[in-house]
C-alpha cells in the first residue's frame, strides 16, 4: 500500500513540475506573439486535447485570430469558416454577448434551445451533421469532437476564448478534466490578460473593411499581380483548382503556374501556410 501511495505521489509531482515548467513558458513571452503557443501547450501538461485554438471576441466584431493546433488543409479552412462567418451562431459568442463570466464550459451546455433557421443554413457556411455537440458543423470544422472552452474576463468587455477539442471516439472531456482546468484558471487569465494588452495594440477594428479585401489590399496586394490576387482569394474560400479556372476563365495549368508564383511570393509553399498567413493577418482586423 506504501509503495502504491508513492507512486501516486511522484506521478503527482511529476504532472505538477511539467505544468510549472510549461507555464514558466508563458510567462517568459508574455510580451510575445507566441505566449499563446506556450499556454496552450502548459493546458496540456493538465489534460490531453487533440486540437485547441484560440480567438478573442470584441463586441459585435469579428473574432481576432490569436493561435491554433490545426494541421490539415481542411481544419484551417474550417478556422477560417468560423472567424469568418459562423462565430455569430456559436454558443460561446452568443454568451459573450449576454455577459459570460470567466469560466471553463462544456460547449454543448451553452447551446441555445432557438433553432438554427434555415436561411442561416444558406447564409453561412454551416451544415447539418447528426451526431455533433450542436445540430450543424462549420464547414471543413473537424468532426465528431468535443469542446470545451476556457473564457476569459479581458479589459473593455472583450473576451479571450480557448477552445479546446478532443474526440469523441477517446471518452471527451471527463468532470475531472473541467475542475482540473477550473483550479488552474487565475494563472491562465493572469497570463492571458497581460498577453493580450500587449497584443491588443497592434490589433485595429475597422468594420468598413470586410475582411477577405482587408486581406487582398493590405496583405497580398503588395506583394501579387492582380490575378495572383484573385487566385489567392479563391483558395481561400475554398474553391478547388478546376473551379478557379472556370471561374476565371484560365487553364487548371495556368491556376497551378499562378498559385506557385503566390507562394514563392508570399514566402510559403503550402495551403496550409496561406491559411495560417491569412488567419494570422485577421488578427489586425476582425
Amino acid at each position: 500500500m506504501l509503495d502504491i501511495t508513492l507512486q501516486r505521489s511522484n506521478f503527482n509531482n511529476l504532472a505538477k513540475a511539467e505544468w510549472i515548467e510549461a507555464f514558466a513558458g508563458a510567462i517568459d513571452h508574455v510580451n510575445s506573439g507566441s505566449c499563446p503557443q506556450h499556454l496552450v501547450n502548459a493546458l496540456g501538461t493538465l489534460v490531453k486535447f487533440d486540437m485547441a485554438m484560440s480567438v478573442v471576441y470584441s463586441h459585435r466584431s469579428k473574432p481576432f485570430y490569436v493561435y491554433d493546433t490545426f494541421q490539415t488543409e481542411k481544419a484551417k479552412q474550417g478556422l477560417s469558416n468560423y472567424i469568418n462567418s459562423t462565430y455569430i451562431l456559436n454558443p460561446a459568442y452568443a454568451a459573450y454577448c449576454v455577459g459570460l463570466n470567466s469560466g471553463v464550459y462544456r460547449i454543448h451546455e451553452l447551446s441555445s434551445e432557438n433553432r438554427v433557421s434555415s436561411d442561416q443554413y444558406h447564409s453561412l457556411k454551416i451544415r447539418r451533421m447528426s451526431g455533433e455537440e450542436l445540430e450543424y458543423i462549420t464547414e471543413c470544422w473537424p468532426h465528431k469532437m468535443e469542446e470545451i472552452f476556457i473564457a476569459i474576463s479581458l479589459p473593455a468587455d472583450e473576451m479571450g476564448e480557448i477552445c479546446l477539442l478532443r474526440a469523441r471516439s477517446k471518452g471527451g472531456f471527463a468532470d475531472t478534466d473541467i475542475a482540473l482546468l477550473t483550479a488552474h484558471l487565475p494563472l491562465m487569465e493572469a497570463v492571458f490578460r497581460q498577453y493580450w494588452t500587449n497584443a491588443r495594440c497592434y490589433a485595429s477594428i475597422d468594420d468598413t473593411v470586410p475582411p477577405m479585401d482587408y486581406l487582398l489590399n493590405t496583405v497580398f496586394d503588395e506583394q501579387l499581380s492582380t490575378r495572383e490576387n484573385q487566385v489567392a482569394a479563391l483558395v481561400l474560400k475554398g474553391t478547388s483548382g478546376q473551379d478557379i479556372a472556370d471561374e476565371l476563365g484560365i487553364s487548371l495549368t495556368t491556376v497551378k503556374t499562378h498559385r506557385k508564383n503566390l507562394y514563392l511570393k508570399l514566402g510559403i509553399t503550402t495551403q496550409t501556410e496561406l491559411f495560417s498567413l491569412a488567419l494570422n493577418a485577421l488578427a489586425l482586423h476582425a
